[in-house]
Order: structure tokens, then C-alpha cells, then sequence
């Protein structure tokens, strides 16, 4: 499997651009004392299951996805640009991260339609299944959601094996 852990830290030790402090730099000059610890997770944590067909058949090959909850971005803050006249215009919604870490891991599954996602720190996850069927494209999330925004969280703790995480994917036979 792969993975993906995205970690930040902002200066001074906080974990958002809006909490951080700005640091002045001179052009030819050495800033000294910009120092920070990032404390990346534990991971040591995993998730497997199965992913099968609507007759119950193994799906051999399927992706599978594995990433921190949906509630990671925040899309409620609209590109807004102020012209020299006074007159906004807003674009569309610009994600903006509120966490200072991201996980995103994946899968294929074997001949037995099984996966194994390892090396997770502990959280909560959201997780995916995606398979094709000759033109036919198909992604559900656990255990039976058409989107994310739908799917059950599956909540890890430090060293836990989570084992029955197991998907249907509506392909046809």
C-alpha cells in the first residue's frame, strides 16, 4: 500500500497561517532563531476488509482509499478580490486546511477482493472502494455511501488492527 502523511507547523508553534507570526527577512541577511519541532503521529495502526460484487463475488483489483475526514477542508471561504475602485468580485470556493496534518493511503485489493491499509496513525477515516467493469466505473464509500459526505468514520486508535472494514460495489456481473 501507499501512504501519504502531510504534516504543518507554523511559526511560532501554532497550527494555522492565521495564528502564525510573521518573520521579517532582509535580502543578504541570515534570520536566525526561526526553530520549530513538528511532532509527526504515531502510525502504527491499520485497516483491512473486503470488497466484493453485488452477488457477493470478489473484486480483484479494486482501489481502495483510505484518508482523514472529509471535515479537513474547509470550503466556506470564497476567493474574494477587491479592485481599485472599490467593486468585489468572488470566485469560486477556495479550500483552506484546518488541520495542521493529512493523511491519504491506498490500496489494491488481491485475488480474494482483500486489502490491507498499515502504518496509520490514529484518527478517523473515511474509506473508499473504486472498481471497473469494462465502461463501467464504480466508488462507494464505507460501508454503503454514495459520497463522502455520507460515509460511516472509521475512528483508529494508537495501534489498533480494524479488521471487517468490507465494501459491495454495485458492478455488473
Amino acid at each position: 500500500s501507499a501512504r501519504w502523511v502531510y504534516a504543518s507547523i507554523w511559526y511560532d508553534g501554532v497550527q494555522t497561517y492565521e495564528q502564525a507570526t510573521p518573520v521579517a527577512v532582509i535580502t543578504g541577511e541570515e534570520t536566525p532563531g526561526i526553530d520549530m519541532t513538528l511532532d509527526l503521529p504515531v502510525a502504527d495502526s491499520a485497516i483491512e476488509g473486503q470488497v466484493t460484487d453485488s452477488s457477493g463475488h470478489p473484486v480483484a483489483g479494486a482501489f481502495v482509499v483510505v484518508q482523514q475526514d472529509v471535515d479537513w477542508i474547509r470550503t466556506d471561504v470564497s476567493d474574494e478580490r477587491v479592485a481599485e475602485d472599490g467593486a468585489v468580485s468572488t470566485g469560486a470556493a477556495v479550500p483552506i486546511a484546518d488541520v495542521a496534518s493529512h493523511v491519504w493511503a491506498n490500496a489494491t485489493t488481491d485475488d480474494d477482493g482483500r486489502y490491507v491499509i498499515e502504518s496509520l496513525p490514529a484518527g478517523s477515516y473515511i474509506v473508499s472502494a473504486a472498481a471497473e467493469a469494462g465502461w463501467e466505473y464504480v466508488q462507494r464509500w464505507y460501508p454503503d455511501a454514495q459520497n463522502p459526505q455520507d460515509a460511516t468514520e472509521v475512528a483508529l486508535a494508537e495501534g489498533e488492527q480494524r479488521t471487517g472494514i468490507n465494501m459491495t460495489l454495485p458492478l455488473r456481473s
